[in-house]
């Protein structure tokens, strides 16, 4: 019995320093991160604020080596899914040459925590959130004394970001769609139908059945609840088995990523922690997602922009498949418009392949419209 004891009490010992070790190494990872990505420059701007939009204070963060240079607004995706925290890892060789503001939005990050009294049902909208890019947009504008600005949405953000152009081209100088939103639930039969043929070829009958049978659950629905998302959230897995490349960033890499940025707070984190439990998503009113799979179509929006258009797209994204961002380009007119595939990269090409990321940028904005 005393060996027992003493191999538990070893044991617990043992993994007490493990997480000591662990908490330490994080920690001076988080040390070396924030001087990595430190703006100095005499005319450079590195600021975490929070500004009246929409009659709530909303949070913004705003990075760039020189304060003159053109502003990017990006639009994160989700919907509830901010990224401002890990955004100096893939934005940083841009800094130098832009001003890039990340946007919590309404319902999401620490825009959630600075207002717990906000009626989720009623003050979350697609509509309301075009007026906050407005309002900031303005903001921005005033504050740098820029006429216009670029519009970068991924996702979820490119539901936002596309509706916006259409509505207020005279406020953009370009948008810039990553991981474009064309129809949500087409997109994700199409991924469906294609891991259904992959798996054929290998005769994985039980992964079609179960592929199958998931499928069926999620097309009769006709509205979001947590049975949906559950199944959704079986086929998103199953899918990736086959459209998934080997390159996207692991979860355990993208957790490294989160913990050791230095701009990750304790509020960043328990949003991250909150967003991921369904009953969580559900309470606090993050149910965009229902008008993203049943109502948001692109295709029944005009389809002559008035702005540059240009689509960035990972050659293994099943969030779409970049197959029906393709169509939809086709079928655009603009000033000047491209698409770009990022090989080794699915659903955030920005986190599974930076460099490649950032040269598109850069080949966008300095090599097609001249903006340096």
């Amino acid at each position: 019995m005393e060996n027992v004891l003493y191999l538990v009490r070893g044991l617990v010992i043992s993994i007490l320093i493990l997480i000591v070790i662990i908490i330490c190494i994080i920690f001076i990872a988080r040390r070396i991160n924030a001087n990595r990505i430190k703006i100095t420059t005499e005319n450079g701007m590195q600021q975490n604020l929070y500004v009246e939009i929409g009659k709530i204070k909303q949070y913004l963060q705003i990075r760039g080596k020189d304060k003159n240079n053109p502003i990017i607004l990006f639009l994160h995706g989700g919907p509830g899914n901010p990224n401002a925290y890990i955004a100096p890892y893939y934005q940083k060789t841009l800094e130098k040459s832009f001003t890039f503001v990340n946007w919590d939005q309404r319902g999401s990050g620490r825009t959630f925590f600075e207002n717990p009294h906000m009626n989720y049902k009623t003050d979350i909208s697609p509509e309301i959130m075009i007026n906050d890019i407005d309002e900031i947009i303005s903001y921005l504008s005033n504050r740098f004394g820029q006429k216009k600005i670029i519009l970068m949405g991924h996702s979820w953000g490119t539901v936002l970001g596309t509706q916006y152009c259409l509505k207020y081209p005279d406020k953009i100088s370009a948008y810039i769609g990553i991981g474009q939103s064309i129809n949500a639930m087409k997109g994700e039969e199409l991924a469906f139908k294609t891991a259904i043929d992959m798996a054929q070829s290998d005769s994985k009958i039980e992964y079609i059945n179960n592929l199958q049978d998931t499928w069926n659950k999620i097309s009769r629905q006709k509205n979001v609840n947590k049975e949906f998302m559950m199944d959704f959230i079986k086929m998103r897995k199953l899918i990736a088995q086959y459209l998934t490349c080997s390159d996207e960033m692991s979860p355990i890499k993208t957790m490294w990523l989160y913990f050791t940025s230095s701009e990750m707070s304790l509020r960043d984190l328990k949003f991250l922690l909150k967003n991921s439990n369904l009953d969580n998503r559900f309470k606090y009113g993050v149910m965009l997602d229902e008008y993203v799979f049943f109502h948001f179509d692109i295709n029944e929006y005009p389809k002559n922009y008035q702005v540059p258009v240009y689509f960035i797209s990972g050659d293994s994204d099943c969030i779409p498949p970049h197959i029906m961002i393709e169509e939809y380009f086709n079928s655009i007119t603009a000033p000047d418009k491209k698409m770009f595939l990022i090989k080794k990269a699915g659903h955030l090409p920005f986190l599974d392949n930076p460099k490649d990321f950032c040269e598109v940028v850069e080949e966008i904005l300095k090599g097609r419209l001249n903006i340096n």
